[in-house]
């Protein structure tokens, strides 16, 4: 007997794609309609168009404009005294110093400036625009050589929201001497407490308003560091010298590669 010839198989109806493509120009009456909804709604447009928020540099641009917020950096630097150096030339100095910056940046600085027995102490709030060129002011002072022997910086904060000093001051003070052995200490508690002693002597002057001479020794000579913690701060290799801060942090950034000292080679030269 012969085979039966094989029934090709009928092809399946297409289902129309969704989405974009679901309306066509055969799309018609109530079913294109629906199709174009389902265009509408699919569009990859939709996305752009949701609302996700101001961006976080906005909020605290938005929450700063509204409390007024005010940011200071904070500079401490001990410096030990050369032998021979008076208290008067080192006030003065420093005076110079922080009225010539003041009128150049047109920023306000606050802070203390305490000057004992071969030492001296000196804690400044102010904007970056005033304590950067203070700082080059002080290392270039041909004065600051004369009188100051080392000077290391002990606390250098950024950003901090507010003054602790209602103004600049600076006092001659005394505290008892005391044996200072810096190596079996912790350097962060060494510049925390500096900076705290020096603080809360600022928050109360600014409290109960000016105060010198004989009232400020008495008042806070609990506060104040001796003149061998100062110098040891000054002299120690663990703090950044003055000069080494200003070459690392306030130079230019200069890279030199191992290829620039070889590259490009130079030209033979016969003999």
């Amino acid at each position: 007997p012969k085979p039966k010839p094989k029934r090709k198989p009928e092809p399946k109806p297409k289902r129309k794609p969704e989405g974009a493509m679901a309306a066509t120009e055969a799309d018609a009456g109530p079913l294109g309609e629906e199709a174009t909804k389902r265009v509408a709604e699919a569009a990859p447009e939709a996305a752009f168009q949701v609302d996700l928020g101001p961006s976080l540099r906005e909020v605290q641009q938005k929450r700063f404009a509204e409390s007024n917020r005010e940011s200071y950096s904070v500079l401490a630097y001990a410096c030990k005294l050369k032998e021979g150096a008076t208290l008067d030339r080192v006030a003065e100095l420093h005076t110079q110093l922080i009225r010539s910056i003041m009128t150049k940046t047109a920023q306000r600085a606050t802070g203390l400036l305490l000057l004992q027995r071969g030492a001296a102490l000196h804690l400044i709030e102010a904007a970056y625009e005033f304590t950067s060129p203070f700082m080059r002011a002080l290392a270039d002072n041909p004065n600051t050589a004369e009188l100051i022997e080392s000077c290391s910086i002990v606390v250098k904060l950024e950003d901090k929201p507010g003054r602790a000093f209602k103004d600049w001051s600076c006092h001659s003070v005394n505290p008892p001497s005391e044996a200072v052995d810096l190596g079996s200490e912790n350097l962060t508690d060494v510049s925390e407490t500096v900076l705290q002693s020096l603080t809360q002597i600022g928050e109360q002057m600014r409290q109960e308003g000016k105060i010198a001479g004989p009232e400020f020794n008495s008042r806070f000579k609990n506060f104040f560091p001796s003149a061998e913690r100062v110098v040891a701060m000054a002299e120690s290799a663990d703090f950044m010298p003055l000069a080494d801060y200003i070459d690392f942090f306030e130079a230019p950034i200069k890279l030199e590669f191992d290829g620039d000292r070889t590259w490009p080679i130079q030209e033979l030269i016969s003999v």
